[in-house]
């Protein structure tokens, strides 16, 4: 293998290793880039032409057309973007030969990305619907390829637009549609929720109950989970509130019921943490054994981890394990099982569109409706 795909191969791997680098997540280097474009342009010549491939990598984390820094991506998409966009340039890298992809080519370009042609893309295609990557050694999820897919078109779409490749090569990445079918079964009902929280009842374990019950009431994302402070709590209209910072930094009120108060209580006291309400008290409102403030990505495989451990029928029989996100889903579907309507669930869980929220409801709302229900019963 020639010294320029392996030197390409080592800058790739040492960015991977590390899966965000700081500098190429860090929007100071934003002017530079800028800087770069414009003296491109005032020489006449294309955007990019004096940026290379790590370069166009940050262009495209960090671009917007929007001015408002708050519209911008977020930190954490970013991260999710640079993931993806590394981890298929360093796929593209150590498995050239089976994407046959020209060493000569990159050597004459001076570039990887610029080497890439359509049937290395096509062949790509083929390795990542098969690859066994995802969960229990098998392909993707149908979700998870859509989700990288959708990433990786809008980085190839990227560099077309911006003319640092010729050829269109997002136009050969083919796309993978998520059908109703597709999506993991995340419904979770009332009993099923009084049947796990009842086991961990049972066996006093009471983070287990705790983060379950602040989970399934609340209907909290686990980030938002993670991120909450004991000073974020407040009374209004005599009932207890969390403020919490959703997606794009919308904020939005949880309410937090007087049993789900008394088991965070409980909790901090057994941790030595103050339980009385103030503004002021910034220490994690859920905290780890060792007092300090939870990872959500730690805290969210915690979750998954305490359930999959459960003796509980309803757990074990599941064709999907039980994750903190389920949860979501449960709340979704026992307030619309009390009768509240899709925007009041919708305004609660946080989400940008109702469709989402219809996503959540949307088999048990066909089972709700089943017209045999009108009738079957009456038969025979």
């Amino acid at each position: 293998m020639s010294n320029i795909i392996n030197s390409y191969k080592k800058d790739l791997s040492s960015i991977s290793d590390s899966m965000v680098p700081s500098q190429l997540l860090d929007s100071k280097y934003e002017v530079y880039i800028n800087n770069l474009i414009t003296e491109a342009e005032k020489e006449g010549k294309n955007s990019s032409a004096y940026l290379n491939d790590l370069d166009m990598i940050y262009h495209f984390i960090h671009y917007s057309t929007n001015i408002h820094k708050d519209k911008q991506r977020k930190n954490n998409t970013r991260k999710s973007y640079l993931r993806e966009i590394m981890y298929f340039c360093k796929t593209l890298t150590e498995k050239a030969e089976t994407f046959e992809i020209s060493y000569e080519e990159i050597k004459q370009e001076n570039s990887f990305l610029k080497a890439l042609k359509p049937w290395n893309i096509r062949k790509y295609n083929e390795w990542i619907k098969s690859v066994p990557y995802g969960r229990n050694n098998k392909p993707y999820a149908v979700a998870t390829l859509a989700r990288k897919l959708t990433i990786i078109n809008s980085f190839l779409l990227h560099l077309y637009k911006n003319e640092y490749i010729s050829i269109p090569l997002h136009e050969h990445l083919k796309k993978a549609t998520v059908q109703v079918n597709d999506r993991p079964n995340r419904d979770l009902y009332y009993d099923e929720v009084q049947e796990i929280l009842n086991y961990y009842k049972s066996k006093q374990q009471l983070f287990n109950y705790m983060i379950i019950l602040l989970l399934v009431s609340t209907g909290l994302r686990i980030q938002e989970v993670a991120n909450a402070r004991m000073g974020d709590l407040f009374r209004a209209e005599g009932k207890l509130w969390l403020r919490v910072i959703g997606k794009g930094d919308k904020p939005r009120e949880a309410y937090i019921s007087p049993h789900l108060f008394e088991c965070i209580s409980e909790y901090r006291s057994r941790k030595g943490l103050k339980t009385q309400l103030n503004r002021l008290d910034n220490s994690p409102l859920i905290v780890s054994n060792h007092l300090r403030k939870f990872n959500s990505t730690y805290l969210s495989n915690k979750v998954t981890s305490i359930l999959s451990q459960a003796r509980i029928p309803c757990v074990e029989q599941r064709e999907n394990p039980i994750t903190a996100h389920t949860f979501r889903h449960g709340f979704a579907i026992m307030a619309a099982e009390n009768d509240v309507e899709l925007l009041r669930i919708q305004q609660t869980l946080g989400h940008a569109s109702a469709n989402t929220t219809k996503i959540y409801l949307e088999k048990h709302m066909k089972r709700k409706h089943n017209a045999a229900l009108s009738f079957a019963d009456q038969l025979g």
